[in-house]
């Protein structure tokens, strides 16, 4: 039977390189909210029908998984100038499809899009707890480029979802 429980941090400290590290570190308040990101995502990905949506939510977070990694220092493949830029050209393509955006939008409408508010308000506080960390120790600049591209993103995905529906998108 496989052990999904070890009790080694009972005590609020986690193994880290063969070491301790208190669980408030900030490095796993980072990592904790990448993966809730990435969670967040997985119920919009349960929302959605677009094809074109599931592909860019399924990208977003497998590249999720290595920013954690990267914040972790244990990836083996690290966020790059590449991955930002391709994420810049998908909010674009996805930003051609929609109206110009002129007033607030309250974070709500069809099921997807609301998930992909929430997704987006997540993903901002993870770039907020690794600009923190980053302050701290160093990260790669490029995995901050990523997370605030990646709400954007995902601001952008949440309003093509929103054109589905025949009432006015619901702003502020």
């Amino acid at each position: 039977m496989t052990l999904y429980y070890t009790k080694a941090g009972d005590k609020g400290e986690t193994g880290f390189f063969g070491g301790r590290l208190k669980k408030s570190d900030q490095r796993f308040s980072a990592i904790g909210d990448v993966d809730e990101t990435n969670a967040a995502l997985g119920v919009a990905l349960a929302h959605c029908d677009d094809g074109q949506v599931r592909q860019a939510i399924l990208k977003a977070q497998n590249l999720l998984f290595t920013v954690g990694a990267e914040l972790a220092g244990t990836a083996k493949v690290h966020v790059t100038a590449e991955h930002v830029t391709e994420l810049e050209k998908t909010i674009d393509r996805f930003a051609e499809l929609i109206k110009p955006q002129t007033t607030f939008l309250l974070p709500n409408g069809t099921k997807a899009a609301s998930f992909l508010h929430l997704a987006r308000a997540v993903c901002r506080r993870a770039e907020r707890s690794a600009v923190v960390l980053n302050e701290k120790t160093p990260l790669n600049p490029e995995l901050l480029r990523y997370l605030n591209r990646m709400s954007s993103l995902l601001h952008v995905l949440a309003r093509y979802e929103n054109r589905k529906i025949t009432e006015s998108a619901p702003t502020y």
